[in-house]
């Protein structure tokens, strides 16, 4: 260490030696650990000083000098430059410098892993994901709390509203409560019954300047979804758009109606489909358009994952999800298709049609299923639901504009 260079990794260290405490606080704030320091000998000064205040034991320039004694000439120099302790300043910066090797590390793994020609590249890409969340992580670290401590913020916040995003239909929003932060929810049904055009009015409804939802539609492309919004919103039957079959007056009614689609749900395709490729758009959401509110998939079974079979795939997939949803502290809606033996039966399908695929049942916070009753009507059923009541109901639904207009509970 140069007497004479006061880096922000010294700043730090000096800071500890000169306010303990008030520096303790701003550096677990960031998380920064021994990890973070670049140079040898600051991180031996801080790892030191570390244990020493895990041991309960004094610090000062004194105590870590005797502590280090082949480096105590280097502890009586930290405080040469820096007269009053600033730990929040030097912890950001050593963030920052520490952020700025780390995209330098991993851009040079990319260049070598690029060239070889054996790699699998889905695999780079996913590994390339992982290492960048870690270095936007910006250094925090897992939070733990007590019991205590957290019951103590569930009574602090009784008398605030719910955090939960409200679906459009109030039957469900009685046993689901609405959407949970973190939560995974899974919408399963056989194909051509209408999860997709549940998935979408329920994330068409929930958008919001406050709540952006992004869609990722593996099946469909984005005019698809937006032929039946507008269905929807003007009360048009459908097949009347798509072949081009519309009076003067109802593509004037088309035309008004777009103006009132929502501008807070984003239509996502995307060519690879690996649960890996969904944070850089999610991150680009976030970044251009504000809070995230809520992200859905269609469908999950088109996902990709390594595996050696199709319920291994799954299996990696839906634990990915619903790490995701905890790792982005939202709740993640997956569009689910049953397996066959589900049109085999007759009543409602149950969970036993998901065995198949995974652990998806395990994965879920809640399950609902949808099929056609005998009156032709949509049948949801909820067969799972970590924090509610299971259920049953009725949705009054408009195929020629693809609108759910109600759910009723049987």
């Amino acid at each position: 260490m140069s007497e004479q260079e006061l880096t922000p990794e010294v700043g730090l260290v000096a800071s500890i030696v000169l306010d303990p405490a008030w520096s303790w606080e701003a550096i677990d704030s960031v998380g920064i650990t021994a990890d973070n320091f670049r140079h040898t000998t600051t991180r031996k000064l801080f790892s030191k000083l570390s244990e020493m205040r895990e041991q309960g034991k004094e610090i000062s320039q004194i105590t870590l000098a005797t502590e280090l004694p082949e480096l105590s000439s280097e502890v009586w120099q930290l405080t040469k430059h820096i007269l009053s302790a600033n730990p929040s300043y030097f912890a950001d910066k050593v963030l920052e410098i520490n952020r700025r090797y780390a995209l330098g590390e991993i851009a040079q793994e990319i260049v070598q892993l690029a060239g070889k020609p054996e790699a699998d590249i889905d695999a780079l890409i996913d590994k390339v994901s992982q290492s960048l969340n870690k270095v936007s992580d910006k250094g925090f670290t897992t939070q733990s709390v007590t019991l205590r401590e957290a019951a103590a913020s569930v009574i602090d916040d009784l008398d605030n509203p719910p955090s939960f995003i409200p679906t459009p239909w109030g039957a469900l929003n009685e046993a689901l409560g609405g959407l949970r932060k973190g939560a995974l929810y899974v919408i399963a049904a056989r194909p051509g019954i209408g999860k997709s055009l549940l998935g979408l009015q329920l994330a068409t409804a929930i958008s919001s300047p406050t709540k952006q939802v992004a869609f990722f539609s593996l099946e469909m492309q984005p005019e698809e979804l937006a032929t039946r919004a507008l269905a929807s919103k003007t009360f048009t039957n459908i097949s009347k758009i798509d072949r081009r079959q519309l009076t003067e007056q109802e593509k004037q009614s088309l035309a008004l109606a777009y103006k009132d689609l929502t501008n807070h749900l984003h239509l996502i395709a995307i060519p690879s489909r690996q649960v890996s490729q969904l944070r850089p758009e999610l991150r680009k959401i976030k970044a251009t358009k504000g809070n995230l509110g809520a992200v859905f998939i269609d469908y999950l079974g088109l996902l990709d994952a390594p595996g050696q079979s199709l319920y291994e795939k799954v299996t990696k997939i839906s634990g990915q999800l619903k790490s995701l949803a905890m790792e982005l502290d939202l709740p993640i809606v997956a569009l689910a298709q049953l397996n066959r033996k589900a049109e085999d039966r007759q009543g409602a399908p149950s969970l036993a049609d998901l065995r198949d695929s995974g652990s998806i049942e395990q994965d879920a916070d809640a399950v609902l299923m949808l099929s056609n009753d005998d009156s032709g009507n949509l049948s949801l059923t909820i067969q799972k639901n970590r924090q509610g009541p299971l259920g049953s109901f009725t949705g009054h639904i408009d195929r020629p504009t693809m609108t759910i207009k109600t759910f009723t509970k049987d």
